[in-house]
């Protein structure tokens, strides 16, 4: 509501030497004492009050109950004077305060205002101008000690308010661009993750492709060899069965022969017992072209023989050959699995590696964004802690100084009223002789 330091000038030597404030008053217990204050007027009037200080004269003016100031003079304002008796502002308040004030009741009105005041107290002890300036000066230091004070308290919560939205933006700014390098790195890792996939798939299709036309040729190449041996074994066999059917027919003839040699033997024979010559030589003729024709049949029946072993060989190899071919056909039909195994075992072993090396290198990133984040909270910490320790020396060292600048100017202040109150003790005394010799000449 008002100024905690503040100079009153009342027009009185006693009410300008006296303390300004309660803090004062109740810092120098040797300050004077205040008269004594008596009860209220029977007419709701006001008495004289303790005018050592403006709090003490703002405190008896309120109404009992009232704790606001404004509201206490819009109270005081709502009555007429006549009948409250109190003062409607703050000089009438000053002066109502003053020691020996008559009350609107008994007396004539009081002075309203510090003129009016001054005019009032013409003619009466004046007051001593060195108690009155060394309380301004006193009062001055004092509002210079607080004004520094509170720029310094100013000056140190902007600074600090200064230092927070800093700290402040660049943590915003540290979040913001955080935030963008992981888009932008999750950005990346999407694009070659797709890119490796449609790869992996492309690799696969033409993998695919390739495998379907390699199994569509070795088909057609095995349904070829196929045929072929089912052709060349179909060969063989008819002719093994041809050389068998030939070994017969060379073996029925042989016997045909020998058979037919044999008769014409036993016809020689007997042509010979019976004396005939000429059966005899006819059935021997008839013999020697039977053996003839005996050997020549034994001799195709070995040249059948001959045949009919080398087809069957032939048909033994190319069942061997085929059984072979069989065998390759399956051991490389083996390998190609095999291969193809360990070619997706491989592969499937290079991806999780790849995988692995993934995660470890995202594992790493964020193991670094962290211990960047609480290296960045620790540094913010250490400059928070900083500031404070900073910010408390600072104002330790002010109300050190603030401390020591009222110290000094209260004793300043004392020692000036002390000073006062010595002149003020003599004057008063030499009045008071002055006033003796006077009355005692009128005597």
């Amino acid at each position: 509501l008002r100024p905690t330091k503040s100079l009153v000038r009342a027009g009185s030597a006693v009410l300008d030497a006296l303390p300004p404030s309660d803090a004062e008053l109740r810092a120098d217990p040797a300050a004077p004492a205040a008269p004594a204050v008596p009860a209220p007027a029977a007419d709701g009037g006001m008495s004289a009050l303790d005018p050592r200080n403006l709090d003490t004269a703002i405190t008896n003016l309120r109404d009992p109950g009232t704790e606001n100031l404004d509201q206490a003079i819009e109270n005081l304002r709502a009555k007429p004077i006549e009948s409250s008796g109190k003062s409607r502002n703050l000089d009438e308040a000053i002066t109502n305060a003053r020691p020996g004030t008559p009350t609107p009741a008994k007396e004539a009105p009081a002075p309203r205002n510090l003129d009016q005041a001054i005019e009032a107290t013409r003619g009466k002890p004046k007051a001593d101008s060195g108690a009155a300036k060394a309380a301004k000066a006193a009062a001055a230091e004092r509002r210079s000690a607080d004004a520094a004070a509170a720029r310094d308290a100013a000056k140190a919560a902007a600074q600090q308010k200064l230092e927070a939205a800093s700290a402040a933006k660049a943590k915003a700014a540290a979040a913001k661009q955080a935030a963008a390098d992981a888009a932008a790195q999750k950005k990346v890792d999407a694009a070659a993750s797709a890119k490796a996939s449609a790869q992996k798939k492309a690799d696969a299709a033409a993998a695919a492709k390739k495998a379907s036309a390699q199994k569509k040729t070795d088909a057609a190449a095995a349904s070829a060899k196929k045929a072929r041996d089912a052709a060349d074994s179909k060969a063989a066999a008819a002719k093994a069965a041809a050389a068998k059917k030939e070994e017969s027919a060379a073996k029925a003839a042989k016997a045909a022969l020998e058979k037919k040699a044999q008769a014409a033997a036993a016809a020689q024979k007997k042509a010979a017992a019976a004396g005939d010559a000429k059966a005899a030589k006819a059935a021997f003729a008839e013999k020697q072209a039977a053996q003839k024709q005996a050997a020549a049949a034994k001799a195709k029946e070995s040249e059948a023989a001959a045949r009919k072993a080398a087809a069957q060989k032939a048909a033994d190899e190319k069942s061997a050959k085929v059984a072979a071919a069989k065998k390759a056909q399956e051991a490389k039909q083996q390998a190609a699995k095999k291969a193809s195994d360990k070619a997706a075992a491989a592969k499937r072993a290079a991806a999780d590696k790849a995988s692995a090396a993934k995660k470890a290198s995202a594992d790493k990133a964020a193991a670094a964004a962290k211990a960047k984040a609480d290296q960045a909270a620790a540094a913010k910490q250490k400059a928070t802690a900083a500031a404070d320790k900073a910010a408390a020396a600072k104002k330790a060292s002010a109300d050190k100084a603030a401390a020591a600048a009222k110290a000094k100017a209260d004793q300043a202040a004392a020692a000036k009223q002390a000073s006062a109150q010595k002149a003020k003790a003599a004057a008063d005394k030499a009045a008071a002789a002055k006033q003796a010799a006077a009355d005692k000449a009128a005597a």
